[in-house]
C-alpha cells in the first residue's frame, strides 16, 4: 500500500450519531485516525498524528492518552501491555496505558504492524514508501518481551526487498510476511517462518489455470477460524494484471499445492476481483472486512456465511481524508458490539449487527403538541437518534443496564430519563414527551394602504426593541409561552389593526402585519391596464390634490382629505378609457380596487379631394373659400384646392365667392372611400344683386321651434348653410315651402339665379 510517510491531517467533524449499519460515538477527538486497538472489556486506543486518546467507555468521552510523534500501529497484549509504533520509535505501557515509557529502533521507516506470540514475544514490519525510491523498509524485528531491545530477523528474505506491508501470525506461532515488489520480479509476495522469523521462505501463489502471480502489492493477511490462511494481493501472471484474494490451509502453505481463488465480486474477470483488507471475525460467525478505493466501489464489507458473499456496507460511514475509502481497524467487545477506525478518517463507528443475545430497546419521543421529535438518544455509551416519525430503537446485549436519556438543547424531557437493568426482553414502549423551553420567532410586515414597506416603525410590547427594516418586516424573539400585546407607533399615523394580541407562543408566529394610514385621509386605490389586462404605467391622472403616479405594475394611490370631493380623469395621448372619469363626492372612507382600461384610439385613414376653379375663359381663380369641409380650405395662384377627409366622410362641398357663382353649385361626397381627382368647378362674374326687393321671404325669422317657411316669387337654385358653411339642404326653391332646423344656430338661406344671388339671414333660438 503506497502511503507518504509525512501525512498533513486536517479534517472537520461531521454529524455525531446517525441511522444505519455504522453508527458513531458521541465523541471522537484528536482528528484522523490512524491506528486501533482495546484492552479488556472495551477500553478503546486510537493513535493519530499527534499521540494515542483512550475511552473507557465505549468512545463515549475521550481523553489525550499519549503525546507524541504520529503514531502508526498499536497492539494490546492480553496482559494489558501496549505497544505502539511511530517512525523509528516504539511506545510502550505495560499498565493498560496508565503511563508510557519509549524506546529507539534501529530504522528510520514507520512501524505499521505489531504482533505477538503465546510466549508474548513481539514482532513488527518497518516500511514505507517515497516517491525517488519506490518501496524502503527494515523488514521484520524481534522482541524477547523486554519492549526495549529489537533485533532484524530478516534471513531468507530478498536482500532488495525489505519493505513488507502484512504481517500475520498463526495459532501454531507460524509468522507470514507479504513483500511489495514495485518490479514484479517474482520475488515479492508471500514469505512464512516456522522459527519466529529466524529463517523465511518463500510460498509462490500459484493459481490453476492462471500461473504463478508476481507479486506488486498486498492488502492482507488473515488467519481464519477454520485455520486457512487468506492473502489480498495485486500483480501479474503470464502479463495478465491480477486482483485476487487467494486462500490455502496453515498445513498446505508450506506445500505445492494451488492457491485457491476466493471471489468478492461475483462479477467479470475473476482474475480481477477487489483486495480485500484484513479480515475482523466476529465472535457470532460475521465476518467483517474493507476495500481500499473509490467512493462507488470501496468501503466496509460484511459477511453472514463465512465469506462465501459479501455486501458492500457504507451506510452511516464517512469517507477517508484521501476522499475514498480505506482500510478498516476492528475490534469486539465481549457481548459482540464491533468498533471500527477508518485510516485517515475522524470518526469511531461501532456497530450493533453482531451482538450475541441481542435485545431491542425502542420507544417514540414527540413534543407536548403530539409532534414528532428528532433528538439525540444517550444509552449509557451509545449514541443515536430518533427519525422523522420521531421513533428510536437501540440494539444491546443481554443483561444491559443503563439509562437512555434524550437530549435536545431548549428542550425539557418528561420522563428525563429511563434506566434499564438486566435487560432480557425486547421492550417498545420507553416513550418520551420533550417541552420546548427556548424560544420562538414573532414576525410580520408593515405597509401603506397600497401594500408598499414602511422602515423604522417601532412595534411596542415585545421583550426587546423592534423595528421594521427597509423591507417593512420586523422580527421578535420571545421566550417559549410568551404572551403579550404589540403596538406600532407613529405619530400622526394611525394603524389597522392599532394592536395584536399574541397568544401563548408555541411555535413561530407569522404574518402578524399592520397596515399605516395618515390620520384625516382617506385612500383611493385602483389599477390601469390595457384591454388584456396588462399594467397600463404610461397614463396620468389629474384631478387629485397632489401629484399621484402609476407604478409599473400600474397601480395607482391616491390620498385625499375626509369629505374630499372631485372629478379623477386618466389621460393618454392616443388611448380612451373605460369608465373615463371617477367621480366621488364628500369621500369618507377608502375608494378600493378601481380598475381604469385603457383602449387605442380608432386610426381612420383619410383620402384626399381636389381639382380646380377657373373662369369661362379658363383663367384660374384664386382664394375662393369653401363650405361643408371640416378644415378651412381656399384655391391657391393656380386655382386648385385639395382637402384631407376621413374615410367614411359625407358632405356637401359649395364653393363660396362674393363676385362669383359657380357651376356647379357644390359636389356632394357619400361615404368617402377613395380620393377623388378633378372636382372642378367652373366660375361665373356675378353681374349684380338685387337689392331693391328679395325674391322670397322667411318668416318667423327669429324662429323659436326651429320650424320656417319659406316663399318665393321667382323659380330659382336654393341652398341652407349653417355658420360653419356647411349645406345643410340643396335644391329648386319650387321643391320647398316649410323647413326644420337642426339646432339652435344662424343660417343663411341663399337664392341664385342668372348670375345673381339673394341671401337672407335666419336666427333659431
Amino acid at each position: 500500500m503506497r502511503f507518504p510517510f509525512i501525512i498533513l491531517l486536517v479534517f472537520s467533524s461531521l454529524s455525531c450519531f446517525g441511522q444505519g449499519f455504522w453508527l458513531t460515538t458521541r465523541d471522537f477527538p484528536g482528528g484522523p485516525k490512524t491506528a486501533f486497538t482495546s484492552v479488556e472489556d472495551s477500553v478503546l486506543f486510537v493513535g493519530t498524528s499527534s499521540g494515542i486518546w483512550k475511552s473507557g467507555n465505549e468512545g463515549f468521552s475521550w481523553t489525550k492518552n499519549l503525546s507524541s510523534s504520529y503514531i502508526f500501529s498499536i497492539h494490546a497484549s492480553s496482559d494489558g501491555t501496549l505497544v505502539a509504533g511511530g517512525a523509528g520509535k516504539i511506545f510502550f505501557s505495560k499498565n493498560k496505558g496508565a503511563s508510557w515509557d519509549s524506546v529507539p529502533v534501529s530504522t528510520a521507516y514507520p512501524i505499521i504492524k505489531i504482533i505477538e506470540n503465546k510466549e508474548h514475544e513481539y514482532f513488527f514490519i518497518a516500511s514505507g514508501f517515497t516517491n525517488d525510491q519506490g518501496f524502503v523498509g527494515d523488514g521484520i524485528f524481534f522482541n524477547s518481551g523486554d519492549l526495549k531491545i529489537w533485533v532484524k530477523r530478516n534471513t531468507g528474505l530478498p536482500t532488495h526487498l525489505r519493505s513488507a506491508e502484512q504481517l500475520a501470525i498463526d495459532k501454531t506461532g507460524r509468522l507470514y510476511v507479504a513483500l511489495p515488489d514495485e518490479n514484479t520480479s517474482g520475488s515479492g509476495g508471500l514469505y512464512f517462518s516456522d522459527n519466529k522469523g529466524l529463517n523465511w521462505q518463500q510460498s509462490p501463489l500459484f493459481v490453476t489455470n492462471l500461473g504463478t502471480i508476481k507479486v506488486l502489492n498486498s492488502f492482507a493477511i488473515s488467519i481464519t477460524p477454520q485455520d486457512s490462511v487468506m492473502v489480498s494481493v495485486s500483480g501479474t501472471a503470464v502479463n495478465i494484471s491480477t486482483r485476487l484474494n487467494l486462500i490455502k490451509h496453515i498445513n498446505d502453505v508450506a506445500k505445492n499445492a494451488p492457491w485457491r481463488p476466493w471471489s468478492i465480486r461475483k462479477a467479470g474477470n475473476w482474475w480481477e476481483d477487489l483486495n480485500l483488507n484484513n479480515i475482523h471475525f466476529a465472535k457470532n460467525g460475521d465476518w467483517y472486512s474493507s476495500v481500499s478505493n473509490s467512493i462507488s466501489t470501496g468501503g466496509s464489507f460484511y459477511s453472514t456465511d463465512k465469506g462465501l458473499t459479501w455486501v458492500r456496507r457504507t451506510t452511516g460511514m464517512g469517507i477517508s481524508r484521501t476522499d475514498r475509502y480505506e482500510s478498516n481497524f476492528h475490534y469486539e467487545s465481549s457481548t459482540g458490539k464491533v468498533f471500527m477506525v477508518q485510516l485517515l478518517d475522524e470518526r469511531v463507528y461501532y456497530t450493533n449487527q453482531s451482538l450475541l443475545n441481542p435485545v431491542t430497546l425502542s420507544g417514540t419521543i414527540k413534543d407536548d403538541q403530539g409532534k414528532p421529535l428528532g433528538v439525540a438518544i444517550a444509552a449509557k455509551n451509545m449514541l443515536i437518534g430518533s427519525d422523522a416519525q420521531g421513533e428510536f430503537s437501540v440494539i444491546v446485549p443481554r443483561g444491559w443496564s443503563g439509562k437512555i436519556t434524550p437530549e435536545l438543547s431548549s428542550h425539557m424531557f418528561e420522563p428525563e430519563s429511563v434506566s434499564i437493568t438486566d435487560a432480557q426482553v425486547s421492550s417498545g414502549n420507553i416513550n418520551f414527551i420533550g417541552k420546548y423551553i427556548g424560544t420562538y420567532f414573532v414576525s410580520g410586515y408593515v405597509t401603506d394602504v397600497s401594500g408598499q414597506p414602511i422602515a423604522q416603525i417601532p412595534i411596542e410590547g415585545f421583550p426587546q426593541n423592534v423595528f421594521t427594516n427597509e423591507f417593512g418586516y420586523y422580527v421578535a424573539e420571545v421566550p417559549a409561552g410568551w404572551t403579550g400585546l404589540v403596538t406600532p407607533v407613529l405619530n400622526g399615523f394611525q394603524f389597522k389593526p392599532a394592536s395584536i394580541i399574541v397568544p401563548k407562543v408555541k411555535s413561530n408566529l407569522i404574518d402578524q402585519n399592520f397596515i399605516l394610514r395618515k390620520t384625516g385621509v382617506v385612500y383611493i386605490l385602483g389599477k390601469v391596464t390595457d384591454e388584456r389586462g396588462e399594467p397600463f404605467s404610461t397614463a396620468t391622472l389629474s384631478g387629485f390634490p397632489q401629484t399621484t403616479r402609476i407604478d409599473t405594475n400600474g397601480n395607482f394611490f391616491g390620498e385625499v382629505p375626509v369629505g374630499w370631493s372631485g372629478l379623477i380623469i386618466p389621460v393618454a395621448e392616443g388611448y380612451k378609457f373605460k369608465p373615463d372619469k371617477i367621480q366621488v363626492t364628500n369621500m369618507s372612507s377608502d375608494l378600493l380596487n378601481q380598475v381604469l382600461v385603457a383602449s387605442p384610439l380608432s386610426v381612420i385613414p383619410k383620402y384626399a379631394i381636389s381639382g380646380l376653379i377657373k373662369d369661362q375663359s379658363g383663367a384660374p381663380i384664386e382664394n375662393v373659400s369653401f363650405t361643408g369641409l371640416p378644415t378651412e380650405t381656399k384655391t391657391i395662384t393656380d386655382g386648385s384646392y385639395r382637402a384631407e377627409l376621413p374615410a367614411g366622410w359625407s358632405g356637401v362641398v359649395t364653393p363660396v365667392s362674393e363676385n362669383f357663382v359657380f357651376s356647379p353649385a357644390f359636389i356632394t361626397i357619400n361615404n368617402l372611400s377613395a380620393p377623388l381627382t378633378d372636382q372642378n368647378f367652373t366660375a361665373a362674374v356675378i353681374t349684380g344683386i338685387d337689392d331693391e326687393e328679395t325674391p322670397f321671404r322667411v318668416y318667423p325669422n327669429p324662429s323659436n321651434d326651429g320650424i320656417i317657411h319659406i316663399t318665393q316669387q321667382i323659380e330659382a337654385g336654393l341652398r341652407i348653410t349653417n355658420s360653419t358653411g356647411q349645406i345643410i339642404w340643396f335644391g329648386n326653391s319650387n321643391a320647398i315651402s316649410n323647413f326644420q332646423l337642426p339646432a339652435p344656430g344662424i343660417y343663411m338661406l341663399t337664392l341664385v339665379r342668372q348670375h345673381k344671388a339673394h341671401t337672407l339671414k335666419v336666427l333659431f333660438r
